[in-house]
């Protein structure tokens, strides 16, 4: 017959031995929550908010290095965090089969330890480092740094596996990180969290678009276009340059052909001078095509010195538009307004007051 006392020893002794397997349980599980909020926090940090905390920070800046070897820093989260998984899913077994039962003891562990893990070693950590990624970083990076060094040999043996993955499929290394639509995103982000105001994300955002827009995109149709006919007068060309406000306008033949520019200073000076004809102030003129860049146009207006072109298209052999670098600068700022606009914009207030009186 058994001696109850015995018994009650060896459960008592079994007891003990599940507290320290249960504080090592609880360890394994916050250290599965630290893996998890640290993969998190890297891949949602901001590298201008790190930037900005590395002038001051020295965490900061060693957070800056780890991100520079993502693959590695991947690779070590993710051995630690499968390592303290297993040991934790044994652990919680050998807890469970001692107070539930080699039957009931694994049922058990696989639902509670799931929940378990699913809301305190993921959901709930991941969330949190989400929210205050920067700060988690700064202030973990050292106790993260103990399992990057520790990891360090497993590191080296992904690190050569994937060079010969990158050998075998020919996976090119030089592909661009990051493209213009992520870099797009980057920038509205940015503008949302109030580092940017509106003016500077739309300045941004045009500048990255400019030198894909065409001269064809923004160009004056031919239809639309103020021209001097040679056989106007000096007065027809005088009311011309009053009634448009332009300070350069394309001079052409009767059948369309632009022989180049008139500038409006030169011909009041013809006039008030008398000394000169018409085609003496004729100044040439740029042809560019439609398909060419309006970066390359702006280029080539600072290389001639000019700030307006034609547009003619070769295959149709025939002048298309005009186009200046009011046009081109307006894709970057906006609407531009001259002393002529604001000469205009004056009128019209002027002439609404009369009405209104």
């Amino acid at each position: 017959m058994d001696d109850p006392s015995t018994s009650s020893h060896i459960i008592f002794a079994s007891n003990m031995t599940l507290i320290p397997l249960g504080i090592v349980l609880i360890i394994l599980i916050l250290l599965s929550a630290f893996f998890s909020a640290t993969e998190t926090a890297f891949t949602s940090a901001s590298n201008v908010r790190l930037k900005k905390l590395a002038i001051t920070k020295r965490t900061a800046r060693r957070v800056l290095k780890y991100i520079e070897k993502y693959d590695q820093l991947l690779s070590c989260i993710l051995i630690g965090n499968n390592i303290v998984n297993i040991l934790a899913t044994t652990i919680s077994s050998i807890i469970c089969t001692q107070l539930w039962g080699a039957t009931l003891g694994p049922i058990i562990t696989t639902i509670g330890l799931t929940i378990i893990i699913l809301i305190f070693g993921e959901i709930t950590p991941k969330m949190l480092a989400h929210e205050f990624a920067e700060s988690f970083l700064c202030r973990t990076i050292y106790f993260f740094e103990l399992f990057y060094y520790l990891f360090y040999p497993f590191n080296l043996m992904f690190d050569g596996w994937k060079w010969l993955i990158a050998k075998i499929f020919k996976i090119d290394k030089k592909s661009p990180t990051l493209t213009e639509d992520e870099f797009k995103m980057i920038v509205s982000d940015i503008k949302d969290e109030g580092v940017l105001n509106q003016n500077e994300h739309d300045l941004i955002q045009k500048s990255i678009i400019f030198d894909d827009t065409l001269v064809q995109d923004i160009m004056t149709k031919m239809d639309d276009v103020v021209s001097i006919n040679r056989r106007m007068s000096d007065i027809e060309i005088k009311n011309l340059f009053e009634a448009n406000n332009y300070s350069r306008v394309p001079y052409m033949t009767e059948d369309g052909e632009v022989l180049g520019v008139i500038y409006q200073k030169d011909f009041y000076e013809m006039l008030l001078e008398k000394n000169c004809e018409i085609e003496d102030i004729v100044n040439p003129i740029i042809f560019v095509r439609p398909n060419l860049r309006i970066a390359s146009l702006f280029k080539l207006f600072q290389k001639k010195k000019q700030h307006l072109a034609m547009v003619y298209d070769y295959t149709k052999r025939e002048v298309c538009g005009l186009v200046t670098m009011e046009d081109v600068l307006e894709e970057l700022v906006g609407e531009i307004d001259d002393e002529y606009d604001a000469e205009d914009d004056e009128k019209e207030n002027f002439n609404s007051l009369e009405e209104q009186n």
